[in-house]
Order: C-alpha cells, then sequence, then structure tokens
C-alpha cells in the first residue's frame, strides 16, 4: 500500500491530508493538486481536511536534578526483585551514575533519561498527575469569558 499522504476517511465525511501535502496541493499542476482534486470529484459531498499532528508530551522543568530534589523531601524505601529494600534516591544515584556525595563515577553505566522519567512517574505519580491538572486548570482559565452586564 503506497502511503499518499491523502485519506478518504468515510466515517467523518473528510479528505484528511498532511500538512506537507496540503502545501505542495494548493500550487496548480502539481501532482499533490491534481490528486486532491480527483478525491474532491470522486467525494464532492466530503469536507476537505489537514491532519493534525499529536504533540508530544513534554516535561519542561522535570530535570534529573529536579528528581533528585523531589526525592529528598518525599523520600521512599523501594523493595527489589530479590526482597532487598533501597531508599528511592539510591535508585536514582546508580540509574544516573552518582556517588553517594553527587558526583559522577568514572566509567558508569548510565540509564537515559526516558527511562528514569518512567521510573520516577511510577514512583511518584503525584508529579504527573500534578502537571495534568495544572494544564486542564489552565485551559479552563484560557476559556473563561467575561461576565455579561445585567
Amino acid at each position: 500500500m503506497m502511503n499518499t499522504r491523502l485519506t478518504i476517511n468515510t466515517a467523518a465525511n473528510t479528505i484528511e491530508m498532511t500538512k506537507e501535502f496540503a502545501k505542495k496541493a494548493k500550487y496548480f499542476g502539481t501532482d499533490e493538486y491534481n490528486m486532491l482534486q480527483i478525491a474532491r470529484k470522486d467525494y464532492p459531498t466530503f469536507s476537505v481536511t489537514t491532519k493534525k499532528t499529536k504533540s508530544k508530551e513534554n516535561y519542561k522543568g522535570l530535570t534529573l536534578d529536579y528528581m533528585k530534589k523531589y526525592i529528598e523531601l518525599h523520600p521512599q524505601t523501594l523493595v527489589l526483585e530479590d526482597g532487598t529494600e533501597i531508599e528511592a534516591i539510591e535508585v536514582l544515584r546508580t540509574l544516573v551514575g552518582l556517588d553517594e556525595n553527587g558526583e559522577k563515577i568514572e566509567d558508569a553505566e548510565t540509564t537515559s533519561y526516558g527511562e528514569i522519567r518512567a521510573w520516577f512517574f511510577g514512583c511518584y505519580p503525584e508529579v504527573k498527575n500534578k502537571k495534568e491538572e495544572k494544564k486542564a486548570n489552565t485551559k479552563r482559565l484560557l476559556t473563561a469569558t467575561k461576565k455579561k452586564a445585567a
């Protein structure tokens, strides 16, 4: 199956195209323009829309230093698979490759930021939930309208 960046969505009665396809389709005579015209002729009642790309989760400010400080303020004891108990701060230090003083250990294997972030959210889900609550509250405030005069 060929990816043409133009999709017929019969469920929504739309002809959907990517942003890149739309840029090229606005010029008369291009292949994209011709493909769009054929689709419009075949589906005259369908509306034409540009697909929106889903934004990636953004964790601005969630640095390793922030995680370290948060764990120090909210200490937890974790249990490893073998039953050994370990402090969350020790797990973070090991994952990042730091010693007890917070100094980088030479030749220490480190874990990727994405894996550390996933582990952190697993141990401290309230941090992720707090971000989502803040986002919802911001959206609510941005949609506020002026009170009508009585």
